[in-house]
This record gives structure tokens, sequence and C-alpha cells, in this order.
């Protein structure tokens, strides 16, 4: 059985390592950066667009029920969190299933 300090010793580790390796070869963001990275932003804005320009077209008849769907997903235009798009997606990211869980969720959003 592992002492608790013995833990933190052990999760500490990989943390003190990068730490010598960004002494040893400075960069310009810290080791253990607690904000997300640039790619996972850009996936996330990519991911919310897909999903809204799927609907758009393929819905272009019902164009204001479309615009009302994407504001109870991503909130209010001023407040809007494209995060909420992640929902209907996997780890595989099959474009094509994610599109299909969108469709379901946006019909049943329609029936009453």
């Amino acid at each position: 059985m592992l002492e608790p300090l013995d833990c933190l010793e052990r999760c500490r580790w990989p943390y003190m390592l990068e730490l010598s390796k960004a002494a040893k070869w400075p960069s310009k963001r810290p080791a253990c950066s607690p904000f997300m990275d640039l790619g996972t932003k850009h996936r996330q804005r990519q991911t919310a667009d897909i999903c809204k320009q799927h609907l758009r077209a393929k819905y272009s008849d019902k164009l204001a029920l479309v615009e009302d769907f994407i504001v109870e997903i991503e909130g209010p235009p001023k407040n809007s969190d494209v995060t909420r798009w992640a929902q209907f997606t996997d780890i595989k990211d099959i474009k094509k299933e994610m599109l299909q869980r969108l469709e379901i969720r946006f019909d049943n959003w329609l029936k009453p």
C-alpha cells in the first residue's frame, strides 16, 4: 500500500522532469500550462462550425428553428460556448456519426 507522500512524489516526477527540460531548453510557454492549447480551441471551433453549417444546409427551409437550436446549444451570442458542440463527437472523431447524432437531437428537439 502506498503512503500518500509516496503517491505525491510519483505524481510530481513528470512535472519536475518537464521543469528540468524547460530549464535546458527555454521556450515561450511554461512546461505545465494550466491553459488549453490553441489546437484544442481550434478543433472545438471547427466542430461547432461544421455542426452549424450542416444544420443550416440540411434544414434550409427551417432556418429560424435552426438558429434557435444553435442558441439553445451554445447559449446567447454574448456568452456563447462552442465547447457544448462536443456532446455530439466521440473518441473516434468520425464526422458522419457526429452529424447523425446532431440530426437526431435536432429532430427530437423539433418534436413537442
